[in-house]
């Protein structure tokens, strides 16, 4: 394995060399196919029951699976940008607002 591999990269190339999809290696592990997405994109790292678990089905070398379980626990880097914070929420005009009028087209057909 090389260096400078994150996990994400990692788990996907073990995962593709074992010709399996997301979706089957999740089944394979107990997880949803959206944390295996999460992990190969670097935005999720596995426990360590995971990691190992992850390991041993895809029965990743003896000598390549500490660097491998190092890479699983290692922080996600501050480099990657956080998600956007969500929107504000809108804000609703109170009941203290008066009502409003009408247009004045409108109001002159009443």
């Amino acid at each position: 394995m090389q260096p400078d591999k994150s996990f994400g990269q990692s788990l996907k190339l073990y995962r593709r060399i074992r010709d399996l999809t997301q979706a089957e290696l999740a089944e394979q592990v107990g997880r949803a196919t959206e944390s295996i997405r999460k992990m190969e994109s670097n935005r999720l790292r596995p426990s360590k029951f995971l990691a190992s678990r992850l390991a041993d089905f895809l029965a990743i070398p003896v000598e390549e699976r500490p660097e491998f379980l190092t890479l699983a626990r290692t922080p996600i880097s501050s480099s990657t940008p956080p998600p956007p914070p969500p929107p504000p929420p809108r804000s609703r005009p109170s009941s203290t607002y008066p009502p409003r009028s009408l247009p004045s087209s409108a109001a002159s057909r009443i």
